[in-house]
């Protein structure tokens, strides 16, 4: 599946239904192109200017390659060691065109890359990632069981409890969760000044 959501704010979401594609899955979208290929094999070869990534705590047995062309900028190649059994279930990415930066989840871990920099931003292992969703100049990580909101550079301004089913509401102050267990959660936005 793949999901394009437009407005001030590039957002892209990919799914990738089949692990260790030989093929890249090449997308093109306002401001950027990407393209995403799966390797059955986490042995790097010369990566010049790469930024490496690696997810903590497992045997990476999968290399996956994310090879960006942001318009007007340089390119970049990011490329994320990890183990099969998180990217089996679909990955996602989102773009951020203003940041420059690239939100990378799949099933157990989540982070943000400065394509500028090459630095990973907010990594962090999660429980049952869902996917990036951008609320503004933020953007709301969902989970199955955890939410986070992330600055537009990726920084982890906030987490809130959830349990499915949930629905989620923007508001003025932030986004709002309702499910049956947690009841009432909120990721609310940080207060200028």
């Amino acid at each position: 599946m793949r999901q394009f959501d437009g407005g001030d704010e590039l957002s892209l979401t990919i799914r990738v239904q089949q692990l260790l594609d030989s093929i890249p899955t090449t997308i093109s979208v306002p401001g950027a192109s990407i393209a995403v290929t799966h390797h059955a094999s986490v042995a790097l070869g010369e990566a010049p200017q790469a930024i490496v990534l690696r997810e903590p705590d497992v045997t990476p047995d999968t290399l996956t390659q994310i090879d960006t062309w942001p318009a007007g900028r340089e390119r970049r190649t990011v490329l994320l060691l990890w183990n099969r059994q998180s990217v089996a279930r679909g990955m996602a990415l989102h773009y951020n065109e203003t940041t420059n930066t690239l939100f990378v989840g799949a099933e157990t871990f989540a982070t943000a890359v400065s394509l500028d920099s090459g630095e990973a931003v907010g990594a962090h292992a999660v429980a049952l990632f869902w996917s990036f969703q951008p609320a503004g100049e933020f953007v709301i990580e969902l989970g199955e069981l955890s939410c986070f909101l992330r600055s537009g550079t990726g920084e982890i301004l906030g987490e809130t409890s959830v349990d499915p089913p949930y629905e989620l509401t923007e508001e003025t102050e932030g986004i709002r969760f309702d499910s049956p267990v947690m009841g009432t959660t909120w990721l609310r936005f940080p207060r200028a000044g």
